[in-house]
C-alpha cells in the first residue's frame, strides 16, 4: 500500500510560510496579477481556490472568480 499525498497545503499561519522559511501558498489579487504571474508560481498538480471556496480548473474559471484566488500546494 503507497502513501497517496495530502492536498492539505503546508501552511503556518496567515503568512504562508513554512517552519524552512520556504512559501507554502501565494494568491493572486486581481485578473491581471493572474495573467501576470501564473505562469510562473503555478506549479502541475497545485490547486487554486477562490474566495468563495470554488477550485479553478482551467483558464475560463479565472474571469468570474472572487479574488483573492490562491494557490494551494499538496504535500509531498
Amino acid at each position: 500500500m503507497s502513501a497517496r499525498p495530502s492536498m492539505v497545503p503546508r501552511c503556518y499561519g496567515p503568512s504562508g510560510v513554512s517552519l524552512d522559511g520556504s512559501a507554502v501558498w501565494r494568491s493572486f489579487a486581481s485578473m491581471q496579477d493572474w495573467i501576470d504571474k501564473a505562469p510562473s508560481w503555478v506549479r502541475r498538480g497545485d490547486v487554486c481556490i477562490d474566495s468563495r471556496g470554488e477550485q479553478m480548473r482551467r483558464g475560463a474559471d479565472f474571469a468570474t472568480a472572487k479574488y483573492p484566488v490562491f494557490i494551494a500546494r499538496p504535500t509531498p
